[in-house]
Parts: structure tokens; sequence; C-alpha cells
């Protein structure tokens, strides 16, 4: 929307649901493809199919530039590159377990992830990339 006018300009974007401010930049969701959008030129800068629907969070690490996709289908958490989005990996939740939330910390390198299993939720805490799960659940029920 233009502030002065009040103009909304369609753009194309699909559900923004993240964004890295350093680097301009915003991650969308439309379907089952990831937009990795330039905030700057209010451009889609790159789409990605990704052969799923991602949940309805995305998480940014700023530190490491990567963009994580919550894929509640497989249990697993996709890793991709923020800038180039490029594919960097897959983090298994295990049989059972469905990603419903999902935050990312830069000092650490860390994702929180909280999970569904059985009804029993908890919030998983995870080193980047190397699908350890570095604390017991925190709550439960």
């Amino acid at each position: 929307m233009d502030p002065t006018t009040f103009t909304v300009t369609p753009t194309g974007f699909g559900t923004v649901l993240a964004g890295d401010a350093e680097r301009q930049k915003l991650y969308a969701t439309s379907g089952s493809n990831l937009q990795l959008i330039n905030a700057v030129k209010d451009t889609v800068a790159k789409t990605i199919s990704l052969g799923y629907t991602p949940g309805p969070q995305i998480a940014v690490n700023t530190g490491l530039r990567h963009v994580y996709l919550m894929n509640p289908a497989a249990n697993t958490i996709e890793v991709w590159g923020a800038e180039a989005g490029s594919f960097a990996g897959r983090i298994s939740l295990g049989t059972g377990n469905t990603p419903q939330g999902i935050a990312a910390d830069s000092v650490r390198g860390r994702i929180y992830v909280v999970v569904n299993a059985s009804g029993s939720y908890s919030v998983w805490v995870i080193e980047d990339l190397t699908s350890t799960r570095i604390c017991g659940s925190l709550g439960g029920g």
C-alpha cells in the first residue's frame, strides 16, 4: 500500500510469514511453493516448488542464513538457504511427531519446534542441521 495515497497494489505474493530486515528479504508460502521476496524492489526473487504444503509458520536464522519450513505430513523440518533458496537439509522428527510451531535462535544456532505426539505437546530444541535434540520436552499435555 502506498502510504501517501493509500492505493493498494496487488503483489502476487503468497502469505508472508517471515522476514530478514538486515538483508531486506521476506519469505512467503503460496500453496506448495516457497517465495523469496526482495523487500526493496517489492518483487518475488525466486519461487521454489516444495512438493508439499508447508506448515503455517516459517523461521529464519539470520546468522546462518537458513529458512526453516515445517512439513507436518512427513514429520520433518526442511532447511533452505535464505539467499539463493537452495535445499540445505532435512531434519526428521520421527514417526508420530508432528511439527506445530517453529522459531529460530540466530545466536545459538538452534531451532525450537512445538511437536504434537498423539495429543501430547512439547517443545524440542534442535541444533541447526544436526538433527540433535539437545533437551527434553518443555511442557506437555
